[in-house]
């Protein structure tokens, strides 16, 4: 059961990921991409992603998506393509209007669905989410080219967040193309589930690696963009502790997943902090580099534990925290942006209690020099929002962990029964030798015998062949048996835990 639930976070957890990489603003409060070429103050709790060279940036359900498209006639035309794309898009037919401004074109619209193509990802979520929203569109004129601003929220949208969405967009900038860094697509294979992961933007010139892997259950893909002293990847670790203590004596062992690669460690560590995560972080990164880590700021925000797919026992504690970390090493820096979601299980018993925990570390990475910082992490950032994963990679990894799972549970299933049948079987046997008796089975007929024998008498139980008369005990190899043997007398076969049906 706990290996079911810990891993049912999977999805919501990397999610968390993603959102987490933008929303914490580890660098400062403007927001630079030199890959896509913008830059805007968001808003606390705004998060901002990529998809096919667009800006969408989000907040409890609420999008604004900013594009631009050329025109040679006017923007009515402009807008009837936009209104066009939106009914495309929604399930049911929404209520879409436009008219001219001074500005441009202003868009409106009441009744549409769940916008899924801005955030497809939102149909593997566990929790429920808004189903009717409002549209604000507006379409910008310039000389040639035409700026299209999207507003999307859920119709309960209070008046404080539609301000956010509003003084978001009035910080929006668009880069020169001197200031721009040039990238390409680069798709994420994924050999053993045999569909891609999804895609990712990388600067032209960088390396940039897909590594799908099982860790325990779960199946996982990380990636790492390198470029020299510039790295940006995921990274994923697992550790499971447990605990046995009865009376004075107590006993732990710490298990570590890293990246598909389990260790025990030499001794118990368990997370009962942030803190503690950061150590253990620092530690994985000197074994790593060989090099010091000292960290010099950090943000932590405890966030509410993500629902659990099935009941928990009663006595399990759950906690989720989101923890941005920035470290140095000489000229190098490094920012880790983390989720950190920890569950704790308790077994009190008079003999002896047990305890268990069992902490998923989901973490974003980004090294480069700091002299270099501000031009790197607006790197980082157009690297961190250009991934996108696909549906049905998501699908097809639930799946396999679905499937991994059901044959665990049959294995083990299978193993209590055989447990079961082996102490009922003991059980019969000590009865059965105790009360001086036991089973013999006619080996031709297969038919089944309780009979007197003492425990300690080894010899064996014969039938005659014509009136199945039995007698016992007679050994094999004494004259008695040899003669029963000629006569056609055959050996019983003996049990004394009895004979399946």
């Amino acid at each position: 059961m706990t290996r079911i639930w810990l891993c049912g976070w999977l999805l919501a957890g990397l999610l968390v990921l993603g959102v987490a990489q933008s929303e914490t603003q580890p660098f400062d409060e403007w927001f630079v991409d030199r890959m896509h070429g913008f830059k805007v103050r968001l808003p606390e709790g705004w998060s901002v992603k990529v998809s096919n060279g667009l800006p969408i940036f989000t907040k409890d359900h609420c999008f604004v998506v900013v594009g631009a498209t050329t025109y040679q006639q006017d923007l009515k035309e402009v807008a009837r393509h936009v209104v066009r794309g939106l009914r495309t898009l929604q399930m049911e037919q929404p209520k879409l209007a436009f008219r001219a401004i001074p500005q441009g074109v202003q868009i409106v619209g009441e009744g549409l669905g769940y916008p899924y193509a801005l955030n497809p990802m939102i149909v593997l979520t566990p929790t429920p989410f808004p189903t009717r929203f409002s549209l604000v569109g507006l379409i910008l004129k310039g000389q040639k080219v035409a700026l299209i601003v999207l507003f999307l929220f859920p119709e309960d949208t209070p008046a404080s967040v539609r301000k956010e969405m509003i003084e978001l967009v009035r910080t929006l900038e668009f880069l020169p193309a001197s200031q721009r860094v040039e990238w390409k697509t680069t798709v994420l294979e994924d050999p053993l589930l045999g569909i891609p992961y999804g895609t990712i933007n990388v600067p032209k010139g960088y390396t940039v690696v897909g590594t799908p892997m099982q860790q325990g259950t779960k199946h996982l893909y990380r990636y790492e963009v390198k470029h020299g002293n510039f790295l940006c990847r995921t990274d994923f670790v697992d550790l499971n502790t447990y605990a046995v203590m009865a009376g004075a004596m107590a006993n732990a062992t710490t298990t570590i997943i890293y990246n598909g690669n389990s260790s025990a460690l030499s001794a118990p560590y368990t997370i009962n902090a942030p803190e503690d995560a950061e150590k253990l972080l620092l530690a994985m990164w000197q074994l790593e580099t060989n090099k010091e880590w000292k960290v010099v700021s950090r943000q932590v925000k405890e966030k509410p534990p993500l629902p659990a797919p099935i009941p928990m026992p009663m006595l399990s504690e759950q906690r989720h925290w989101v923890v941005t970390l920035t470290a140095q090493s000489g000229d190098l820096e490094r920012v880790a942006m983390v989720s950190l979601m920890l569950t704790n299980f308790s077994d009190p018993h008079y003999i002896a209690s047990t305890s268990s925990q069992y902490a998923s570390l989901f973490i974003g990475v980004a090294q480069y020099p700091k002299q270099q910082r501000n031009f790197h992490q607006s790197v980082v950032r157009g690297i961190a929002a250009s991934v996108n994963p696909s549906v049905e990679w998501s699908l097809a990894a639930f799946q396999a962990f679905t499937q991994t799972n059901k044959d665990i549970n049959r294995t083990v299933l299978e193993y209590l029964e055989q447990r079961r049948e082996d102490n009922s079987k003991m059980a019969r046997t000590w009865t059965n030798a105790l009360s001086d008796q036991t089973y013999i089975r006619d080996p031709d007929t297969g038919e089944v015998f309780k009979v007197y024998k003492r425990v300690w008498d080894t010899d064996n139980f014969w039938r005659e062949p014509v009136f199945g008369r039995i007698i016992g005990t007679i050994g094999k190899e004494t004259k008695l048996g040899e003669l029963l043997k000629e006569s056609g007398w055959k050996v019983m076969d003996e049990s004394l835990a009895g004979f399946p049906e």
